[in-house]
């Protein structure tokens, strides 16, 4: 144990520093109360005895005992006060000045080396102490971070709740009114046919029935989008089939991208899928959330930007369907490109995002036995690719 030893008599020093140093302490030995003060108050861990004479020039032994024990930031320092005093008053007084133990000169050698002995165990024990005290702080330092964390999760877990049962209720709703708007596409697609048959008839010149006749085929084909595209929404907002079917990656390729024609309105969309069915064993649903989710996110990226276009390609090797999103917007940060997968990790604001789309899309991939990753475009803009197993 290191032990400091303060006293104004040369020949108890000389007396008591050999002394320590043969129980095994190692003894630091000053004549001066303002030396002794300056030393205990620096940030020596390993000084946790002092043994201060009462009285001593500069300042006393008592007063350094008030400083130290004023000064809460300090370390815990075992005080012994050696003193010629035995009144009861004086020893009261030193143990209300901060002192743990005193000893009355003439000083008995085996009263001091039992004391002191007093004082390794007062000192081991506090030591114990503070470490159970700073593992308790760091184990509650854990729970409250987990805490927070836990609290962040339900929260978010409550807006996916919410947001599925908009969902459901979406497809509830999708559903009557794909049944509603069907009932009024019917009508204007007879009277279509019927008013063509009626121009056939008319005594009108040959190119004037072709351009009334182009007319009406433009109002078929625009009630059979809106047709379709109600469909599409029915579908995406029903909730998920939990089979898995064998499904052309380029028919959900086409199919996000009408649901998302609204977001895609001001982007040039360019694809390049192949000619030959791309089949692969999915969640139909799933699958066409994560396209949606890209898709979407580009759009998003390339908001307010002249010539913005998507890129969509499909491709195959082996037993590998691939996937290849590609945009012209700012891309990804680098500093952020591995942390876009992790749960509530977005450079959105709160209104903007949450966080989750990429997390739970990479989630559906690998549990289609697929794999997903960001990249950026050395033209500028982000490049996604997703790889399916092949049905063969």
């Amino acid at each position: 144990m290191k032990i400091l030893i303060a006293d104004d008599d040369p020949v108890l020093l000389k007396l008591l520093c050999p002394l320590l140093r043969k129980w095994g302490h190692e003894a630091l030995c000053v004549s001066d109360g303002m030396e002794a003060l300056q030393i205990l108050s620096g940030k020596d861990e390993y000084l946790q005895i002092a043994i201060l004479d009462w009285v001593m020039p500069g300042i006393d032994g008592i007063d350094i005992c008030k400083k130290i024990r004023k000064n809460s930031e300090n370390k815990f320092i075992y005080i012994i006060l050696l003193t010629g005093r035995n009144e009861e008053k004086d020893i009261i007084n030193g143990l209300d000045a901060g002192a743990d133990d005193y000893i009355t000169k003439p000083i008995r050698t085996e009263e001091l080396k039992s004391r002191l002995a007093a004082g390794v165990r007062t000192v081991n024990y506090e030591r114990k102490l503070r470490e159970f005290n700073r593992n308790l702080q760091e184990k509650n330092d854990a729970l409250e971070k987990y805490s927070r964390i836990m609290e962040t999760l339900a929260e978010e877990r409550a807006k996916k709740l919410i947001h599925s049962e908009r969902l459901s209720t979406l497809g509830e709703l999708a559903a009557g009114m794909a049944h509603e708007v069907n009932n009024y596409l019917a009508p204007i697609s007879g009277y279509a046919d019927l008013l063509k048959l009626y121009i056939d008839n008319m005594p009108l010149g040959e190119a004037e029935k072709i351009k009334y006749s182009e007319y009406i085929d433009g109002i078929n084909r625009g009630a059979g989008r809106i047709r379709k595209l109600i469909e599409r929404v029915r579908i995406h907002g029903r909730k998920t089939a939990s089979e898995r079917i064998d499904t052309d990656v380029r028919e959900l390729l086409v199919q996000s991208l009408e649901l998302c024609v609204g977001k895609l309105k001001r982007v040039k969309v360019e694809r390049d899928l192949t000619e030959m069915p791309l089949k692969v064993n999915v969640m139909s649903q799933e699958i066409e959330q994560v396209f949606v989710n890209i898709f979407k996110n580009a759009a998003e990226a390339m908001s307010g930007r002249e010539g913005s276009v998507l890129w969509v390609s499909s491709r195959f090797e082996a037993d590998i369907v691939r996937v290849i999103i590609e945009d012209n917007g700012p891309g990804v940060p680098e500093e952020h490109i591995e942390n876009i997968w992790e749960a509530f990790f977005t450079t959105k604001s709160a209104e903007d995002g949450t966080g989750l789309g990429l997390s739970i899309s990479k989630g559906i991939i690998e549990n289609h036995g697929g794999s997903i990753k960001a990249e950026n475009r050395k033209e500028g803009g982000a490049r996604f690719i997703i790889e399916l197993p092949k049905v063969h």
